[in-house]
């Protein structure tokens, strides 16, 4: 009677050691898909900073550009002008995407771990459970 208990009692012990490991292997692979779902969103917030930046420059171009005109002559002062504002204005709207983009990834980055952090939450409650 004895040999049996302690055959149960082995059984159910390696039962729950593979089923902890499962779990713990389940945790590892949230893990990794929240630290790749990160990463990629860090990379998108670092090209929408960097386009960001570029718009920048080519409003601050655009401005130096008006000064330029402004010493011009009257005939080509207002050509000059009207091109700046231009491309002024193409820089501005860069500038506004490129923050609304950068917006967008830091959303998607905070949801990215909130959600992981969900899997990683289940997975232990899982291994607590069984």
């Amino acid at each position: 009677m004895k040999k049996i208990i302690l055959f149960a009692a082995f059984i159910a012990a390696v039962s729950f050691t593979a089923n902890a490991q499962t779990v713990s292997k389940k945790v590892e692979k949230a893990e990794k898909t929240a630290t790749v779902q990160k990463d990629k969103a860090k990379e998108c917030c670092k090209e929408a900073k960097a386009e960001c930046k570029d718009a920048k420059a080519e409003c601050k171009d655009a401005k130096a550009c008006c000064k330029d005109a402004a010493k011009m002559a009257k005939a080509g002062k207002k050509e000059c002008k009207a091109a700046c504002k231009e491309a002024c204005k193409d820089a501005k709207v860069a500038s506004k995407d490129a923050k609304a983009c950068s917006k967008e990834c830091q959303k998607d980055c905070k949801k990215a771990c909130k959600d992981a952090k969900g899997e990683v939450k289940k997975a232990a409650k899982k291994e607590v459970k069984g």
